[in-house]
This record gives structure tokens, C-alpha cells and sequence, in this order.
């Protein structure tokens, strides 16, 4: 640790004052630095504010006029050598040597124990007073005058004399300087701990991310930090020593703490109060200022942190594997839809990666970087679905935890939240889901307060809703507000031309998994011909499954599958499911006109139905776009 640094001291004044203070300084030379400036008051000031701008001073010393000029003048501490009643009786003691009469030259009053020791002395003490610097040879000459022998009096009084020809005594002792010097370093000492402490709160609060103010009782700004400056957008020296309400309009200090939403200029910013009291009294305040979006995306992240498990999406929109029409154009319908920020629905049977999708529409939107959070509505009993979709407060109900929890529909605030099976939702939760599409806020379990939300609702289904409309199964109102952009996965029997890659992109990743041997080809093409006119009823999801079955017979076995081995593990192949296989597989003609017909309903709800734009979307003229759609 680096020795403190010797203190600072300045002797302002006349040369005799600097010689006596500089002869006492010598049993301080390892704790001061001395600077002497021999100057009157006429320039004395000025050298004194160069110093204190250049940062080079701790204090000064400074005596009789001179010393008081100065200390009214500076807003800095000067500290005055004294003169005792030892000084002035030492100096009589001096003067009586001269004999006759005796004159002294005081800037303040003298003690009427002062004369009473003259006569002691037998001495004719002869007193005068000045005001300022032009006074003091007017005295010293009047004196002369009135014959006297010799004049005590302090450094400027001394020089007078001593240029009028007159003997002088210096009132100042030794032990005056010795106190002043003391004096000057405690002074020091307590303003240099003093700067110390102030600059380490200005490092603190410069290292806060958070706007910070302090307001004295009248409400005028005392200190403010680099980021309250910013939040503001003022600079400090136009902040500092204001009056608050000028410098934030609308802005008041309240009596308690207190906290709350205000605009600055463009900005909305979170004002927390806390009132610094003494002795009952309110004497300042602390005000912080943050921007309601960190503050609010603060408040996300500690609900996020809450849930278990991740929420984000983890898959992109390549990863919806295959090459065959239908697939194309769904992914490029949905890097399309992507960029639109509305709610999207997907239609489609079990399994045909309706989920996998909707994370890819998410990490392709510009919502990639906040909250992707998914809610199977068919695998929740209705409360329970109702209490993880809207949250609840403290004593909403029997087994409530302890401050609450808020909803995924409030945890993904500026995300997107994934409503696997809507068309299951119960009837209850349809009507709330519905307010919160329209209203774009949530009301907790229990709660009162509206807590405003931006979420993106990508809702998936294998059931048609608008038969489940028509059934009176699932509301009109909420299936509009849904039917915003609209998608339909196909069926793994509507791409046939996929299942191949699939299939060998499905077994490479289940042996990187799970360190398993990867199967002979030959074993592969023989699993995928006796699948050839399979009508997948599961999907993709069917399909890995019965991959991972032949992944588990194939690592024991060198050679191609045997006939009982293959039926052992596709039983499917010879039960009803797969009966419909003849009559569910399409041509390639109709599986790329339903691709086209899929791709044109949704340009055109993407334009709005306007046939004009959307031709252009397709580049195709308007009446080959009219003669598809009436075809």
C-alpha cells in the first residue's frame, strides 16, 4: 500500500509572517508540503484561486487582515495564526527594552489586561487599530509622531515600520505558528479523507448502470452520476445545483418512498424515491432512474429464471428435413410468415412437426432473442392449464406458492408463446385466451391488476377447427382471431419422396446419441421397401419409432433382415393401419396440385386478398392466377 501523500499547505502573507511559520515547519517536514507566496491581498486572492483550480493546495495560512481577506473570499478553508495573551505580554517584555513609549498596531481589539501590563511594566502603551493595508502606515506615521520608541504589531505592521525607520516586534510567537500548522494539517487531514470518501462514492455511483440523483430538503440536484446525465440527456454542470421540477418537469419529491413511471422528452423511465431523514426530518432524497424496458426486460428474465427447463427454441426452419413439394413450399410460406408479426396456425396431423415448425417461424422472426414457450392444451387438467397460462396470486388458491408465479403467457413477454392442441383448450380458458389476444394483457388467478404483454400466439392443431366451429366444440370468435396466417404441415404419405432422407438423417442422429452402430445399407433399403405403401398414420413420429426398433435388432446382426425379423418389428405392416395405405397414397400430380393450391391460399391471405399483389408475389400473370383459383 503507497504511503499517504504529505498535506498541502500554503502560507498566504508578508515575509516576516512566511519566516517565522517556515522556521516551525521544519518539525512537520515529513507530513506537509509548504508553499510560500509572499504577496498582499491585492494579488494574494488570485494566486489563491490558481492554486485551488490546479488542485494544489489542502489549505491555507493565513494572518490578521490579510489572513480575514482571504477567508471571506474563498470558499476553502484558510486558517488564521492567532495571537494569545502569552504573545502580546512576550512582546511588551521585548519592547520595554526600548523604553519610553510603546505603540502597537492590531487588526482586532486589545485587551484591556494588555495595558494594566504595560503599567506593570512602567510602560506608556500607546494603541491603534486599521482596517486595511492603506491604514497601516497612517498608524505607523502617527505613532512616530506621537513618540514612540518601537511598534509590535504583525508581519504588514513590521514592514511599515521598518520602512518609516522604526524599530518593529513581530506579535507572532513560535508556538502561534506551531498551533496554526497543527491546525492547518488536521484540517487537511479530515479534507483530504473527506475528497477521499466523495471520490470513491463518484466511482461507485459512476459505475452504476442505474440513474442516480440526490435532491437536498429545498429541492435543489447536489449530485448526479454519469448515467443519470445520459437518461436525461443533460450534462452535469447543467443538472448540478438545479432546482428539480425545472430540470424534470413533472417530477416530484414525495414525503415517503415512492415509485413510479415518468416520460423524459422520448423515453419512459422507472423514478424510485427514497427519502434520507434526521432526527425525524426529512433532509434529502435519493432518486434512481432506469429505462422501463431494462427494468421490464429485467423482470422477465427473473421469470424465466423461475421455470424449469429451457425456453427457448431450439430448432430452425432447415431443419424441417426433405425435399418434395409440399415441404418447400411450407417452408417458404413460413420463413414468409416469419417476418409478419401475426398469429399463425398450423393444421396437420400428429406428428407431421407442427412444433418444429413453430420454433423455426420463431428463431426466423425478429422475436429470435427473447422467450419461445410451449403448452401441450390437451396434456392439463383445466386449472392446472389455466394456472401455468395466466399465473396467480399469493392465496388464489389452496397450495398457492408463497408471492405468486407468473404465467407463460407473462414469462414470455416479447417472445412467442407455442399453443400445441388449441382446438383441446376447454371452453373457459377459450374466452380468457381470447381477451388476451384482444386486449394483449393477462389478469393473474386471483388478481386484479392487468399486466400488459407482447407475445406472438403461433397455435397448432391436428383437429379442423372450423368443424369444431360448426360443432359448437370451440368458439368462432377466438378461431378468427387465430386464423391470422395459416399453415398446413402434410402427412409423411403426402411426400413419400422424403421419407428416405428422413430416414437416414433420423438413424444417424439416434447413433451419434446414443453410440450405436449405424445399419448396412442393404439392411436400410429392405426396411424402407417393405415401408413402401405404408400409409403412416403416426407420421414422422411413427417413422422414428420404428427406426429405433430396427436400430436395436440391427447391432447384433451383420446381414440383411430376415423375413420373421422384419415382421417382428413392423407389425404394423400386417394389422388395419395399414389397410388404408392403398387409398391414401396420391399421385405426384395431386400431391403438387394440393402443394400449389396450399401455396396460393396463403399468398393470398398474406396479401390480403388482393388478386393483384398476390400474382405479382407469384410472379405470374392476374389471369393465370384467376383460371388456378377457379380451377
Amino acid at each position: 500500500m503507497a504511503p499517504p501523500r504529505p498535506y498541502r499547505l500554503c502560507v498566504l502573507g508578508f515575509s516576516r509572517l512566511a519566516q517565522l511559520i517556515e522556521s516551525v515547519a521544519v518539525d512537520f517536514v515529513d507530513r506537509i508540503e509548504l508553499v510560500v507566496e509572499n504577496r498582499r491581498f491585492s494579488d494574494a486572492q488570485a494566486q489563491a484561486q490558481a492554486l485551488i483550480d490546479r488542485g494544489a493546495v489542502d489549505v491555507f495560512i493565513g494572518a490578521g487582515s490579510n489572513g480575514a481577506a482571504l477567508r471571506r473570499a474563498l470558499d476553502y478553508p484558510v486558517v488564521l495564526v492567532g495571537v494569545t495573551g502569552q504573545d502580546m505580554m512576550s512582546a511588551l517584555l521585548r519592547a520595554a527594552e526600548f523604553g519610553g513609549r510603546v505603540g502597537m498596531v492590531s487588526y482586532e481589539a486589545v485587551s484591556t489586561e494588555l495595558a494594566d501590563f504595560s503599567r506593570l511594566l512602567k510602560l506608556e502603551l500607546l494603541l491603534r487599530r486599521y482596517r486595511d493595508e492603506r491604514e497601516v502606515r497612517q498608524q505607523v506615521l502617527a505613532l512616530r509622531e506621537a513618540g514612540a520608541m518601537v511598534v509590535i504589531g504583525p508581519s504588514l505592521v513590521v514592514e511599515a515600520a521598518e520602512a518609516l525607520g522604526m524599530p518593529a516586534i513581530l506579535i507572532y510567537s513560535q508556538e502561534s505558528a506551531r498551533q496554526a500548522l497543527e491546525e492547518a494539517i488536521e484540517v487537511a487531514r479530515l479534507r483530504v479523507g473527506e475528497a477521499a470518501r466523495r471520490a470513491q462514492l463518484a466511482a461507485i455511483l459512476a459505475s452504476l448502470a442505474e440513474g442516480v440523483l440526490t435532491v437536498d430538503a429545498d429541492g435543489t440536484i447536489t449530485q448526479v452520476n454519469r448515467a443519470a446525465c445520459d437518461l436525461l440527456g443533460q450534462m452535469e454542470p447543467q443538472l448540478l445545483g438545479a432546482a428539480l421540477h425545472g430540470a424534470l418537469p413533472g417530477v416530484h419529491m414525495p414525503k415517503a418512498y415512492a415509485r413510479e413511471v415518468v416520460s423524459i422528452g422520448d423515453r419512459r423511465l422507472l423514478a424510485q424515491w427514497q427519502p434520507l431523514a434526521l432526527e425525524g426530518e426529512n433532509v434529502a432524497a435519493v432518486l434512481t432512474l432506469q429505462e422501463a424496458s431494462t427494468v421490464e426486460r429485467a423482470g422477465r428474465t427473473l421469470r424465466m429464471a423461475s421455470r424449469s427447463g429451457s425456453l427457448r427454441a431450439r430448432h430452425m426452419l432447415s431443419d424441417l428435413s426433405g425435399e418434395s413439394p409440399p415441404i418447400c413450399v411450407l417452408r417458404a410460406l413460413a420463413q414468409r410468415f416469419a417476418a409478419i408479426d401475426l398469429t399463425v396456425l398450423i393444421q396437420g396431423e400428429s406428428g407431421t412437426g407442427k412444433e418444429l415448425l413453430a420454433q423455426g417461424i420463431h428463431n426466423a422472426s425478429p422475436r429470435y432473442a427473447e422467450a419461445f414457450v410451449a403448452i401441450n392444451c390437451a396434456a392439463m387438467p383445466e386449472s392446472l392449464l389455466e394456472a401455468e397460462l395466466f399465473g396467480y396470486e399469493e392465496g388464489a388458491f389452496t397450495g398457492a406458492a408463497k408471492g405468486g408465479r407468473a404465467g407463460l403467457l407473462e414469462t414470455a413477454h416479447h417472445g412467442t408463446v407455442f399453443l400445441d392442441e388449441v382446438g383441446d383448450m376447454p371452453a373457459v380458458l377459450q374466452v380468457r385466451l381470447l381477451r388476451v389476444l384482444q386486449e394483449r394483457e393477462v389478469v393473474r388467478i386471483g388478481g386484479r391488476e392487468a399486466i400488459p404483454i407482447d407475445i406472438r400466439i403461433i397455435a397448432a392443431t391436428h383437429r379442423d377447427l372450423s368443424q369444431e366451429v360448426a360443432a359448437g366444440r370451440f368458439r368462432e370468435d377466438l378461431y378468427f382471431r387465430l386464423n391470422g396466417l395459416r399453415l398446413n404441415t402434410p402427412a409423411l404419405r403426402e411426400r413419400r419422396e422424403d421419407i428416405s432422407r428422413l430416414a437416414y438423417a433420423v438413424l444417424q442422429g439416434l447413433c451419434q446419441s446414443k453410440r450405436l452402430k449405424m445399419p448396412g445399407r442393404e439392411m436400410v433399403e429392405a426396411f424402407l421397401r417393405a415401408l413402401s405403401g405404408y400409409a403412416f398414420p403416426g407420421n414422422v413420429r411413427e417413422l422414428e419409432n420404428m427406426l429405433e426398433r430396427l436400430l436395436a435388432v440391427s447391432q447384433d446382426q451383420e446381414e440383411g433382415l430376415l423375413p420373421e425379423t422384419l415382421e417382428m418389428i413392423l407389425p404394423e405392416l400386417s394389422s388395419s393401419t395399414a389397410k388404408p395405405a392403398s387409398s391414401a397414397v396420391q399421385s405426384l400430380s395431386q400431391t403438387r396440385e394440393q402443394a400449389e393450391r396450399c401455396h396460393l391460399e396463403a399468398t393470398l391471405q398474406a396479401c390480403g386478398g388482393n388478386l393483384a399483389e398476390a400474382a405479382r408475389s407469384l410472379n405470374i400473370s392476374r389471369t393465370t392466377l384467376w383460371r388456378k383459383l377457379k380451377r
